[in-house]
C-alpha cells in the first residue's frame, strides 16, 4: 500500500484540466485481482438501467448504474432521485483501498 500512495505523489500530471483530478494508477490492483473484483461486482450488485425524458420522449439511459454508499449519499439528476445501497464487502474494501491510497475519505 505504501508503494502505491508513492506512486500517486510521483504519478506526475492530473489527466484531466479543470473540475476535478484524475490520475491512473495501474499498480492499485494486481490484474487477476481486479478481474475477481469486477466478476464478483457484475454478479452480485443490483444493476439498472434507468430510463429518463429528453424533449418529450421517454430514453434509456446508455449505461448500468448501482448506486451504493453512505447512507445519507442521495442525489438528484435528469429528474431521477438515486438512493444509496448498502456497501457491499467488496465495495468497502475497494473504497478502503482507494482512501489509503488518496489520502482522502470516500
Amino acid at each position: 500500500m505504501a508503494a502505491l500512495a508513492k506512486g500517486l505523489s510521483r504519478l506526475g500530471a492530473n489527466l484531466i484540466d479543470d473540475d476535478g483530478e484524475l490520475y491512473y494508477l495501474p499498480a492499485f490492483l494486481e490484474a487477476d485481482q481486479a478481474h475477481r473484483y469486477l466478476s464478483q461486482l457484475q454478479a452480485t450488485l443490483h444493476w439498472e438501467q434507468e430510463c429518463i425524458t429528453v424533449r418529450g420522449r421517454t430514453v434509456a439511459v446508455p449505461r448500468l448504474v448501482a448506486w451504493h454508499g453512505d447512507a445519507d449519499a442521495v442525489y438528484r439528476y435528469s429528474g431521477l432521485t438515486h438512493y444509496p445501497q448498502p456497501w457491499t464487502p467488496a465495495l468497502l474494501t475497494l473504497r478502503d483501498r482507494a482512501s489509503a491510497v488518496c489520502g482522502q475519505p470516500f
